[in-house]
């Protein structure tokens, strides 16, 4: 990678610490006790596509999706930001363009990130209502097979490590969100940080 690289980071997990949160709405939503396990599954490939195979309204339709993100976007607060993730940001930012893909509403993350006051430190944010597969959402940034090494993605899921390794991005995954390291390793990811500082490091040493 070089210095001019754009960094991508997942938001659920990675920046925010919102999985009880989901937790807790989805099981509301759908009338489902999802156990701990059962709903850290979902995310093992791409949400969505996961929620379709499995018959589960809330995030099967765009009706469901638009609802549960209204809600959702009610119940996350500023104190989600995780410790450190702050600083990371900022000092990314400074060296090179910085974006969001994920699978939560864009306005949701973009009121999130203006109340920590880090709005300005992204580009673009690409949620749901873009296109639910972070695979074409990649494409959209530019990712492609002749640019992928150009880019860094950001996350905590091992079905995001899924579509990266789709478009030939390389990425980081990040033990403290939805996915523990034992299961992100098997996505073959460049590290896995432990904390925002080790993640800070890495990202520097590849400059």
């Amino acid at each position: 990678m070089s210095s001019k690289s754009e960094i991508i980071f997942d938001f659920d997990g990675v920046i925010a610490n919102t999985f009880d949160v989901a937790l807790q709405l989805s099981r509301e939503m759908d009338g489902h006790p999802f156990t701990i396990d059962e709903y850290k599954n979902l995310f093992n490939g791409n949400l969505f596509e996961e929620a379709q195979r499995q018959s589960l309204p809330t995030f099967s339709t765009p009706s469901h999706r638009d609802n549960f993100s209204k809600i959702y976007g009610s119940r996350i607060g500023n104190h989600l930001l995780y410790p450190g993730m702050r600083d990371l940001i900022i000092d990314c930012s400074s060296f090179a363009p910085l974006h969001i893909v994920s699978s939560g509403g864009e306005a949701v993350i973009r009121n999130f990130l203006v109340g920590v006051d880090l709005e300005k430190s992204f580009n673009k944010i690409l949620g749901y209502e873009t296109e639910p597969s972070k695979v074409q959402k990649f494409k959209m940034l530019g990712v492609l097979p002749e640019t992928a090494d150009k880019f860094l993605f950001i996350t905590d899921t091992l079905g995001d490590l899924k579509e990266a390794e789709q478009v030939g991005m390389p990425a980081i995954a990040v033990s403290w969100g939805y996915h523990d390291a034992a299961r992100l390793d098997r996505g073959n990811p460049l590290f896995i940080a432990k904390t925002p500082r080790d993640l800070l490091v890495f990202i520097r040493s590849l400059q």
